[in-house]
């Protein structure tokens, strides 16, 4: 079965998360959504998170658009730098390259 595309775009700080979990369960506080294993590693669809044994990933699939889509949801920044910020997608990463003022 072709897992399917995770639409949830939120993000997740350190007050939103619990280490006191069942294994393979999400660490979101509150969650009590079934985890389903996608390759290595359980899944939350509830909340798009790929669960590790001490951490996660964000996960909304496996296709290339939804793998970028993971990345961009790392990019927790203040609305006055998207002005400045072009991110360029590299295939496993996020760069930044900051607009100098006077280009």
């Amino acid at each position: 079965m072709k897992p399917k595309t995770i639409e949830n775009n939120a993000t997740f700080r350190l007050n939103d998360l619990t280490s006191q979990k069942a294994e393979n369960a999400c660490p979101v506080i509150g969650c009590r959504e079934t985890t389903n294993v996608i390759g290595k590693h359980p899944v939350c669809p509830l909340h798009g998170l790929e669960i590790h044994k001490a951490t996660f990933v964000y996960y909304n699939g496996a296709s290339r658009a939804a793998r970028t889509q993971a990345c961009l949801r790392n990019l927790l920044m203040n609305v006055n730098y998207y002005s400045r910020l072009t991110t360029i997608i590299i295939p496993g990463s996020v760069k930044h390259h900051y607009w100098s003022p006077k280009s």
